[in-house]
């Protein structure tokens, strides 16, 4: 298995060019809401074993009301839960416990989910 730096080579692009992702995801439940932050610290891990900088992970959270109440209770519910975690590994001296079973490994320090 070759690794993001040999197939970044491999497509032509000049050796010190960092990536720049771009997470796009829905805070208002689902598959969104409960895996951009885990995922946003796989790629910064990947970045790095990559050899990387991780300084360009960005995220756009996108937030809909559903029209029923019912729905948008729980809309607002799952968008505060992200944020609630999102502020907390955000924090100066936060700390992501990693992920094991994805191979995540932690992230302490002033490391912000996103930049």
């Amino acid at each position: 298995m070759t690794s993001a730096r040999e197939r970044i080579q491999a497509a032509g692009i000049p050796p010190d060019v960092n990536p720049h992702v771009l997470l796009v995801s829905s805070t208002c439940g689902g598959t969104g809401s409960g895996a951009v932050l885990d995922l946003s610290f796989a790629i910064r891990a990947e970045l790095k074993r990559s050899g990387f900088s991780d300084d360009y992970v960005h995220g756009v959270l996108l937030h809909l009301l559903p029209r029923s109440a019912h729905e948008s209770d729980k809309s607002r519910a799952n968008a505060y839960a992200l944020l609630s975690e999102l502020a907390h590994y955000s924090r100066a001296g936060g700390h992501y416990p990693g992920e094991r079973l994805l191979e995540i490994p932690p992230f302490h320090g002033n490391n912000a989910v996103f930049t």
